[in-house]
């Protein structure tokens, strides 16, 4: 299975990820190690336009840095822009400056929203990426205080796109988030599972040990699609698929 990793911050100095350039090619490596031929950098927004805007540019040049020291170490991995937008009372003056980056340029905008946000909010900050053009895909649904099975079909109905953490399901984002990223996964509403990667050391990378337990909870063909096939298509612009 060649790996996509929609969802890291791989980019050193911008949020709370990679805190180096050195942590971001150990971050890189064991990636490679674990079968990912593709990852997207997809460092946190800032919570307002003009600080989005200057992360916008961080994104950018860091991207094109990190691809330049992966080749010199010979790390063969394909490296991505991206972002996760916190969705604030500012999205909308954000999505109006375009200060933002999509997945690999595409239609497809990494969103995420705080723990315990209300479900009017999210619904109402979906529409308003909706009607805008983009497609929210959701970072960590599981994660969230109010994501419920209904919750995700009422999202999935709108037209946005599930993206889990991978290692949710083996507990690494606590029992909560566990219990709910296996039943989202057996009810068959997850696009996309990645590793949210922080850095090299406890939250990494490294996502083979959570790929095995998907593929062994969903089967093959699913894991399949939810680590390579929809993040492939997503950085192409195409619409993933349940499974």
């Amino acid at each position: 299975m060649s790996i996509i990793d929609i969802h890291s911050h791989i980019i050193p100095g911008i949020d709370d990820g990679s805190q180096s350039p050195e942590m971001s090619l150990r971050m890189l490596s064991l990636a490679c190690a674990d079968g990912v031929s593709g990852i997207v950098a997809t460092s946190h927004s800032g919570r307002d336009p003009l600080s989005a805007g200057m992360i916008c540019d961080g994104i950018l040049r860091g991207v094109s840095r990190l691809r330049r020291s992966a080749r010199e170490k010979g790390l063969k991995i394909d490296i991505y822009p991206g972002m996760e937008l916190f969705a604030n009372d500012f999205l909308e003056d954000i999505l109006i400056d375009g200060t933002f980056i999509t997945i690999n340029g595409s239609r497809f905008l990494l969103t995420e929203f705080d723990f315990f946000e209300s479900r009017e909010f999210i619904d109402r900050s979906l529409i308003t990426i909706l009607d805008s053009g983009l497609c929210p895909v959701i970072a960590h649904p599981e994660r969230y205080a109010v994501s419920t099975p209904a919750a995700l079909e009422r999202w999935l109905d709108l037209g946005c796109v599930i993206q889990i953490n991978a290692g949710s399901v083996t507990g690494m984002f606590g029992e909560s988030a566990k219990e709910k990223s296996v039943l989202f996964l057996r009810e068959g509403l997850v696009h996309v599972a990645a590793s949210d990667a922080h850095s090299d050391k406890i939250r990494n990378t490294a996502i083979k040990e959570p790929a095995a337990a998907i593929k062994e909870l969903c089967g093959a063909e699913t894991a399949r699609l939810l680590f390579e096939s929809n993040p492939s298509a997503l950085i192409s612009n195409k619409r993933p698929r349940l499974s």
